[in-house]
């Protein structure tokens, strides 16, 4: 029996292509801008010192019947709605899926991906990928009862408030699910690589 290893990640990348406006890595690397920010999306994020076009119509989408303040929390609350509602969601989960992973490139060899190669915002990246940052933003979901703590940094959306993706476009919601699935695929551990 013949076994073979397949490496996802190209295939999951070239899917960002379905979002509107999406940018190819070689086009990103023509235009100057480092390999790391391959395959961004273009219509939804703009790598600028402007704020992505992503961004204010997501924030928005947040109700203001909610307790929420911070952007931080408004946008991890919207990732959130797209992970899982009722579920239990772990924040090493979303370490784990923003952060650098190792994985085996097309030679064989294994070399650290970072998220953003993935197709993963810096936005969302730079906030998952900080732990303090991440930790005080549950405990603001969690004084406004937007989410709750099961267990030591094992959270659950409250199911109403899971419903604020409803309100979203259906550019934003092809935007968030894709930022979900790759938070979702990236924090599995690969065998021989990483510890599981």
């Amino acid at each position: 029996m013949k076994a073979s290893f397949v490496d996802e990640t190209p295939r999951l990348t070239s899917h960002s292509k379905l979002l509107p406006g999406t940018m190819s890595a070689t086009k990103s690397i023509r235009s100057g801008l480092a390999p790391s920010a391959a395959s961004t999306s273009r219509a939804l994020h703009t790598i600028s010192e402007a704020e992505p076009t992503w961004k204010a119509p997501s924030l928005a989408a947040v109700p203001g019947s909610i307790d929420i303040r911070s952007e931080d929390a408004k946008v991890l609350l919207i990732l959130l709605s797209f992970l899982a509602t009722s579920e239990k969601i772990p924040l090493d989960l979303l370490f784990r899926g923003a952060t650098p992973r190792k994985r085996w490139n097309e030679l064989g060899e294994i070399e650290e991906v970072d998220a953003i190669h993935a197709g993963l915002v810096p936005e969302l990246g730079s906030l998952l990928s900080d732990i303090p940052r991440l930790n005080n933003t549950f405990h603001e979901l969690v004084l406004s009862s937007a989410v709750s703590e099961n267990s030591d940094q094992v959270y659950t959306v409250d199911e109403a408030v899971a419903r604020v993706h409803e309100s979203l476009s259906p550019e934003l919601h092809s935007f968030w699910r894709y930022h979900a699935l790759v938070i979702a695929y990236r924090a599995i551990p690969w065998k021989y690589i990483e510890p599981a």
